[in-house]
């Protein structure tokens, strides 16, 4: 039986799965159509970590591993934790809320991308064009790393992001030619992006 709390709310937990890749779980239940996360409620007694091993085992089959590593400070995500649970300042709520405002604000600038890049991009033969005039930053960010990503002979499946990415947009900006991934970048009035020539081995 589910805890239902005086205001007629029930206690429930949602899980959200990830991989090293940054690919997260969603399930569906047979015969019926949508996607959510793994959740369900919390039952008296019980606490918000045992209902969540729980529906993890009834909704998708999976169960609870003891992994030592888990335990062990050498790795970040051990440190950032324990960093977390011992913040007494830390305001989880407003850490939710946080969360959900930054995740509406990546849903609107993909929306914003999608946008520009239906104005602004087009195919030429084997190459894309892009205008990049009067485009936000980060907007034009988006639209190279999906250009890169349609063309890309290396690195495939390897998110563009960090130093590598940020040096090529710096130059492009700056009117220079570059490579990157198999995919020749030229800038100036038209940024062209082109699968570059193999190398002679």
């Amino acid at each position: 039986m589910d805890f239902i709390d005086e205001q007629g709310f029930r206690a429930n937990v949602g899980i959200i799965l990830t991989d090293g890749t940054g690919c997260v779980l969603i399930a569906g239940r047979r015969g019926r159509g949508g996607w959510q996360f793994p959740q369900g409620g919390i039952q008296p007694e019980e606490t918000t970590e045992a209902a969540m091993f729980r529906e993890l085992r009834e909704e998708v089959g999976l169960t609870p591993a003891d992994d030592p590593s888990n335990l062990d400070d050498q790795f970040e995500r051990v440190r950032v934790r324990r960093a977390l649970a011992d913040a007494s300042w830390l305001d989880s709520r407003a850490v939710a809320t946080s969360a959900r405002n930054l995740g509406e604000a990546d849903l609107a600038l993909r929306w914003s991308t999608t946008q520009a890049w239906e104005r602004s991009v087009k195919e030429e033969g084997d190459a894309l064009v892009f205008v990049p005039t009067d485009i936000p930053r980060e907007i034009r960010r988006r639209i190279v790393r999906r250009m890169i990503g349609r063309l890309a002979s290396e690195g495939k499946g390897n998110e563009l992001r960090g130093r590598e990415f940020d040096r090529v947009l710096n130059m492009l900006e700056q009117g220079e030619k570059t490579t990157l991934r198999g995919v020749m970048c030229t800038s100036g009035r038209i940024w062209r992006f082109t699968k570059a020539p193999h190398r002679k081995g």
